[in-house]
């Protein structure tokens, strides 16, 4: 499993570097979609209610096509950092782990 952690920003923080801030809130909307459309295909997947079960392998696929669709749009996001020397050096004034997350996500876009 993923590792995970759970970061507050105030707004403040987020509106003193503006070159930065609609890509940061883009980003955590996307992830915040992210983990909650999975955990909605978690619990359509252990759902044992009759009436659901009966929807359960649509309601799934439905669920994983929205998480596709945040997964395209966070790295729609990712190559719009790697193109722009301002937002990379943001990256690079990040911690190591997210150094490399990102540099592996960037990866995968080329």
């Amino acid at each position: 499993m993923g590792r995970s952690a759970t970061w507050g920003v105030t707004a403040r923080t987020v509106a003193a570097q503006p070159e930065l801030a609609s890509f940061m809130v883009r980003l955590m909307m996307s992830v915040n979609d992210l983990s909650l459309v999975a955990h909605r295909i978690d619990e359509w997947s252990a759902t044992e209610d009759r009436p659901k079960g009966l929807r359960k392998l649509s309601a799934q696929l439905y669920f994983v096509c929205i998480l596709l669709s945040h997964v395209f749009e966070a790295l729609a996001i990712i190559i719009e950092i790697s193109a722009s020397p301002i937002l990379r050096a943001a990256v690079n004034r990040c911690d190591s782990h997210t150094i490399s997350a990102f540099l592996a996500v960037e990866a995968f876009t080329s």
